[in-house]
């Protein structure tokens, strides 16, 4: 539940973000079978460190007379162009101070 309503001004920020990951190991298994004898197969794969790439985007409300934001947005894009995360977060309650 919002906290009321306030003249806000709003503060809009785009930019990238850059990942570097490690390098990691799978292991695929499988089972093959031929007339009455089973085969399993194992198969591990090593992946080299990569870097991944995406675009942010982030916009906060802030109000003079709260002295600090009261509603912010921050969503994140992966290189495809999709957003992968995305969060909100609104004041609660206010008191103006006496």
């Amino acid at each position: 539940m919002p906290a009321g309503t306030f003249h806000a001004l709003k503060i809009e920020a785009e930019g990238t973000w850059v990942a570097e990951l490690e390098p990691t190991q799978g292991v695929v298994q499988g089972v093959q079978r031929d007339q009455g004898s089973v085969t399993m197969i194992t198969k591990a794969q090593n992946t080299r460190a990569t870097t991944a790439t995406g675009r942010t985007y982030k916009a906060f409300w802030y109000v003079p007379d709260v002295k600090r934001w009261v509603k912010s947005v921050e969503e994140y894009y992966g290189d495809n162009g999709v957003r992968n995360e995305r969060y909100t977060n609104e004041l609660e309650s206010f008191k103006p101070a006496t």
